[in-house]
């Protein structure tokens, strides 16, 4: 993350087993978590943009 641009930070609370697919998607994608929320809210953001 550019270090020039304004951020702010959530918290997010999940269902175990949302954190475990997440956690499985991230380590296939060699991921950390929060860098795995940032990519699945980015792509999910972008296809709301387009409708």
């Amino acid at each position: 993350m550019k270090k020039d641009t304004e951020t702010k930070r959530v918290q997010v609370t999940l269902p175990l087993e949302l954190y475990q697919a997440l956690q499985q998607q991230a380590q296939e994608e060699l991921r950390s978590i929060p860098a795995q929320i940032r990519q699945i809210l980015k792509a999910n953001l972008g296809s709301q943009e387009r409708h």
